[in-house]
């Protein structure tokens, strides 16, 4: 494809030569692209690439806090114990003064994608993160809401507020699958619900109890 070579080993220099030029996107000898971005400057170039991602609302909001925590600081002045001391301040800044460690991981992974899409040479991130260790999520079992914690919940609630509460108990929908419902994913005669894919998941039918479809004619009603 790119011509003979007069020997084996002009033919190693030239494929060594090429996988330094992908790698750092060299266009000339000694001279290299790199864009000495900000913070704020590498997720305003990041975010719009995103767009297309089932989660780019959170995309957005870890974004927002990664430009609030390093308003001025420069991508190649990052060192690996910043990430360290990033990684300290996101466990006690959440709106419980604490986060999980999956949680914190989602913080660090947006980082690392956004580093990874802007930042050349590549080479370099993929050196910064390699001494970054992602938490292991503590394998706690979630607690079961009991129904004096309902009832407790409820008291706080609207009237439809507490039906979309009792709608997620009911049929153990995540937050995104809840939300996205529409009236064409209800198979009435079949007593079923088709949920949207997420996470990469097959679509799947999930049956829907008496009080879950009780609960879904009333908003049909209210509709």
């Amino acid at each position: 494809h790119f011509g003979s070579f007069d020997s084996k080993r002009a033919a190693a220099d030239f494929y060594a030569r090429a996988k330094l030029v992908r790698r750092e996107q060299r266009l000339q000898p000694g001279r290299t692209i790199q864009a000495d971005l900000t913070i704020p400057e590498l997720f305003e170039a990041y975010l719009p690439q995103a767009q297309h991602r089932r989660a780019a609302r959170e995309q957005q909001r870890f974004a927002d806090w990664w430009t609030a925590y390093w308003p001025r600081r420069r991508v190649f002045d990052l060192a690996p114990h910043d990430l360290e001391q990033a990684r300290v301040a996101l466990r006690t800044s959440g709106r419980l003064d604490v986060r999980s460690e999956g949680t914190v991981n989602h913080y660090l992974k947006c980082l690392r994608h956004a580093m990874r899409a802007v930042i050349q040479p590549r080479s370099w991130v993929i050196d910064l993160w390699s001494q970054i260790r992602l938490d292991r999520p503590a394998g706690t079992p979630p607690r079961i809401m009991t129904p004096a914690d309902e009832q407790a919940i409820r008291q706080h609630l609207a009237p439809i507020d507490a039906d979309t509460l009792r709608l997620a108990l009911l049929t153990g929908l995540r937050r995104a699958q809840l939300f996205s419902i529409q009236w064409n994913t209800i198979d009435w005669p079949q007593r079923s619900l088709a949920l949207p894919t997420i996470k990469q998941q097959r679509p799947r039918f999930l049956p829907l109890p008496a009080e879950a479809l009780a609960i879904l004619r009333r908003w049909w009603i209210r509709a």
